[in-house]
């Protein structure tokens, strides 16, 4: 089958704020329907506690933010493109910043508790985890470079390799990273995802495949010689969104939904010229994409329909 993109007339992503701050913003995360917090370039730093209501800007460092992660409403813990690590353990009254990480402007972090945590910096040999929130930061393997990972718990992940023609192969660990095995001989891997431990999606050279047995098998969904996708979010093992460019319309990094697991994919048009950078899915239907300009992008209905201003 081939992918395609339908070309919506309405924008069913609306804009929810975009005039706090004038630069990029690189993630977005909520650790309930009501807290969020997102963190960009130059220290910005945007905390809501009203679901998205109102944001409030928290800059307080002079630091280029490449990721956040907030598994608590006390604990956040983001990563800068020098090295930093910052973290508060009380909602933000007060911060914590070390020099943990290499310098690298796409660090990537994730948090499963207050203890529980992963870093990458792609490119790099630094692919860690931590147990005790980020004091001290423990080697998973020093055998390659790592670009990604993608954990749906404390315990089991998936980790891309990079290699010298490109990213591949993927390497899945059941254990916390203590020992890892191949799932996947296809080469060139440019993005991939894992909803539970069974259902998973790769883009492999413009084309997806899925797994539903996390990763002995792969079966080919369709081509996307047109798109370049930047990341995958699923919120079942048949809904999902992901940001991609599209080549064939010129478009920015832009948002797809797919309802039948990756086979078909559907544009949502998102009312902006801005680049995006970050989706994600509070639950099933209500969720958030930032991007440059300050952009903040909000759906109360999964994209599927026009939303009234008036009533976000």
């Amino acid at each position: 089958p081939r992918m395609f993109a339908s070309r919506e007339s309405g924008f069913p992503w609306e804009k929810k704020y975009s005039t706090i701050v004038e630069g990029t913003i690189n993630q977005i995360d909520f650790p309930d329907s009501l807290n969020g917090w997102s963190a960009g370039m130059e220290g910005i730093l945007l905390k809501t506690s009203d679901g998205g209501e109102t944001w409030s800007n928290e800059n307080l460092f002079a630091i280029n933010f490449t990721s956040i992660s907030a598994p608590t409403t006390n604990d956040i813990l983001i990563a800068g493109d020098n090295g930093e690590f910052v973290k508060s353990t009380n909602g933000g009254q007060t911060w914590q910043v070390q020099q943990i990480f290499p310098n690298s402007s796409s660090i990537k972090i994730k948090f499963f508790s207050k203890y529980y945590g992963y870093s990458v910096a792609p490119y790099d040999i630094w692919f860690r985890k931590t147990t005790d929130g980020g004091n001290s930061w423990i080697d998973l393997m020093m055998n390659g470079y790592f670009n990604d990972f993608c954990f749906i718990d404390s315990l089991v992940g998936w980790a891309m390799q990079a290699n010298s023609i490109g990213n591949g192969p993927l390497l899945k660990t059941t254990d916390g990273g203590e020992s890892w095995i191949d799932t996947i001989e296809i080469g060139n891997i440019n993005a991939f995802y894992f909803h539970d431990i069974s259902n998973g999606w790769i883009v492999s050279d413009y084309s997806m495949y899925r797994t539903t047995d996390g990763g002995e098998n792969w079966e080919f969904l369709s081509d996307i010689f047109d798109l370049t996708v930047l990341q995958f979010v699923f919120e079942s093992s048949s809904k999902g969104y992901m940001l991609a460019v599209d080549y064939n319309y010129f478009d920015l990094y832009t948002i797809y939904q797919t309802l039948d697991g990756g086979v078909n994919w559907d544009q949502q048009l998102s009312g902006t010229n801005n680049w995006l950078w970050s989706v994600f899915f509070v639950d099933s239907i209500r969720g958030w994409a930032v991007g440059e300009n300050g952009t903040i992008l909000y759906t109360v209905n999964g994209g599927l329909s026009s939303v009234d201003d008036d009533l976000i």
